[in-house]
């Protein structure tokens, strides 16, 4: 990424002014702008790879804010829920209701499997056959070099304009 030097000592001056938190807000909100920009770009990629897309898949494609402001991702990582029902992400409910992380297999891809010749719990042999493999579509690989392009050009125009809105809502300017 290559570095931008301001030569605003207004802008300056008002970063001075701000406290550690103001900072990591106004930081905070910058990247949360960026990320809609970038899972906008990943979904445009998924919609076009091939894969049959609902609304459903859609949702699974999210982008992250590290809690300490230190960067943000956009990642297609499922999360099960917890004990109590809550915090499940990424999770697609298929025809037979059994939620499958199917955005993260279709990214990556799936190893070829096969079912077993015997089972564990009984003595009744039967055949094995393959239960086959998922293609990796690789529609968030493809998307990087957009991701990085955009991520460049509006990075510091996004901290700018937090930095100013959070000016106005506490009275600095």
């Amino acid at each position: 990424m290559n570095a931008i030097t301001y030569e605003d000592r207004a802008f300056y001056d008002l970063l001075q002014v701000f406290d550690r938190r103001m900072l990591k807000n106004a930081l905070k909100k910058a990247y949360r702008a960026e990320v809609k920009k970038m899972r906008e770009i990943g979904l445009r990629n998924l919609r076009s790879s091939g894969l049959k897309v609902s609304s459903d898949l859609e949702k699974g494609l999210r982008g992250y804010v590290y809690s300490r402001g230190g960067g943000f991702l956009v990642s297609v990582k499922a999360r099960k829920a917890n004990k109590n029902g809550k915090g499940e992400k990424g999770m697609h409910l298929t025809r037979r209701g059994v939620k499958k992380p199917i955005l993260m297999w279709a990214e990556e891809g799936t190893p070829m499997r096969r079912t077993l010749s015997a089972t564990a719990k009984s003595r009744k042999l039967r055949k094995a056959h393959s239960t086959g493999a998922m293609r990796g579509y690789k529609f968030l690989e493809q998307s990087e070099d957009d991701m990085y392009k955009t991520a460049e050009e509006d990075l510091a125009n996004e901290l700018e304009k937090s930095v100013n809105f959070y000016a106005q809502k506490y009275g600095f300017i």
